[in-house]
């Protein structure tokens, strides 16, 4: 679905109100979710899909289970290794794992729980 042609750099997880005018980046407050960190991290999950090989997930034939080539169980392990690295950059607040402690409003606090389930499923 989603082209490497492309070239668009993805956005910075920076909400619009810590945006500033003079064409500077701002700063996301460190102690604020951003509600643009869903988003960055889908595009970074995106980026990753045509790297896990096609054949991992081929169709079930009928036939005895294939046997494992060993380039196959590279490839496995690779992407394996990517998904990892992946789980690993998400930011706390966007982990479902973590509970969010944050001194948020409820409203923002569902915000993210959302996302973080989002990101979870995805």
């Amino acid at each position: 679905m989603i082209s490497k042609s492309i070239k668009v750099p993805e956005p910075l997880p920076i909400d619009d109100e810590y945006l500033l005018d003079d064409g500077e980046e701002g700063a996301q407050p460190g102690r604020v979710p951003s509600q643009m960190g869903m988003f960055v991290y889908s595009c970074r999950l995106f980026e990753l899909l045509p790297e896990i090989p096609d054949h991992c997930f081929a169709e079930d034939t009928g036939n005895a289970l294939p046997s494992l080539a060993r380039d196959m169980v590279d490839e496995i392990c690779s992407a394996d290794r990517l998904l990892d690295a992946f789980a690993n950059s998400i930011p706390d607040y966007l982990r479902a794992e973590v509970r969010t402690q944050w001194e948020i409003s409820d409203n923002v606090r569902r915000h993210v729980r959302l996302q973080q389930q989002v990101i979870f499923c995805r």
